[in-house]
């Protein structure tokens, strides 16, 4: 399989329902899909949005972004996964300090520390997304 092909219907439709249940909603994710094609969609219904790419590498995936929404601050955070054809999902790199950065209270050294080592982190992940065309 090349770049920009269509993915086969099968495979498809499993990663429609994969992102159908990671969105809730599957109204905006197109049933045709693509490899190497960059998709973004946001829902304003219920303020959810998505950013995923195809890859047919031997074993096709799926990699994806949502980002952080502010209203849903109390449900979760901002996610950067991994589906694979084989039903296999990842972790990947993801940002961290989004529910607040560590203060030591007596210890700013270890504060400035660890907040610096975050920072430093987020770009990192950042510069992913980034290069995958998710961010």
């Amino acid at each position: 399989m090349t770049q920009k092909q269509r993915l086969p219907i099968e495979l498809a439709k499993f990663f429609r329902a994969r992102l159908q249940a990671i969105t809730y909603r599957s109204v905006f994710i197109p049933e045709m899909l693509e490899f190497g094609k960059i998709y973004r969609f946001s829902d304003d219904d219920d303020m959810n949005s998505i950013s995923f790419t195809i890859v047919s590498a031997p074993t096709p995936y799926l990699d994806y972004f949502q980002p952080y929404e502010e209203h849903r601050a109390h449900a979760r955070i901002s996610f950067h996964g991994r589906i694979s054809a084989t039903g296999e999902e990842l972790e990947l790199e993801n940002y961290q300090g989004e529910w607040g950065r560590p203060f030591y209270d007596g210890d700013s050294a270890r504060t400035a520390r660890e907040q610096e080592e975050i920072g430093l982190h987020n770009q990192s992940v950042n510069a992913i997304l980034r290069k995958k065309g998710l961010a």
